[in-house]
């Protein structure tokens, strides 16, 4: 954590407006996934990784920086206009081996092989690994439960408008999870509260 307080700190004198926060997840197929039985041990436990997060959310709020999504803080103005696109489910094309996309309501993902991905591109074929079409009330509640991300909140009646009605589960779901504590309702629109951040 004293190491964590000292990186942080070094920030100041950097030209930084935007940081994005995010614990690191060892994946299978990967070279950390590899190496794990060295790295486990030096990657913080739950308490750890806690506290680090709190130490970074007050301090950098201290030098301006604001939490707008879960992981994501920038001075105001400057919030990145990639990043949000996913989480309002903006459409996008991601090129490259591994790369995914969501487009036309179907998200694909390409193949991770570069050797493979070449392979295909120039036989005229589309390297494309893995492939989904949620049906509309998962798209919907998905779309919803992304959104939440952002802690300026969800509309509930532009969401309806935009998207249509939400089913009676999601609405139940959503009424439990504000009782619980992690949602809280203000002026139409539904957020994350501290505890929900920390959930999510």
């Amino acid at each position: 954590l004293a190491h964590w307080e000292t990186t942080l700190d070094l920030i100041d004198p950097l030209p930084i407006t935007h940081l994005s926060l995010y614990n690191l997840t060892i994946e299978p197929h990967t070279l950390f996934f590899k190496h794990q039985a060295e790295l486990l041990p030096l990657i913080p436990n739950e308490e750890a990784s806690l506290a680090m997060f709190q130490a970074a959310v007050k301090k950098l709020s201290k030098k301006g920086l604001q939490q707008y999504e879960i992981s994501a803080f920038s001075y105001p103005g400057l919030e990145s206009k990639h990043n949000t696109g996913y989480w309002i489910g903006r459409p996008f094309l991601g090129l490259g081996p591994s790369a995914f996309s969501y487009w036309e309501g179907k998200r694909f993902q390409n193949i991770s092989h570069l050797g493979r991905y070449l392979k295909l591109l120039e036989e005229g074929k589309l390297p494309i690994h893995f492939e989904e079409r949620l049906e509309p009330e998962a798209r919907k509640r998905e779309l919803l439960v992304i959104r939440l991300r952002l802690l300026q909140g969800v509309c509930l009646e532009t969401f309806v408008k935009d998207f249509g009605a939400l089913d009676r589960a999601t609405e139940t779901t959503l009424k439990e999870l504000t009782g619980e504590g992690f949602l809280r309702s203000r002026g139409g629109k539904i957020a994350l509260t501290e505890k929900g951040i920390l959930f999510y």
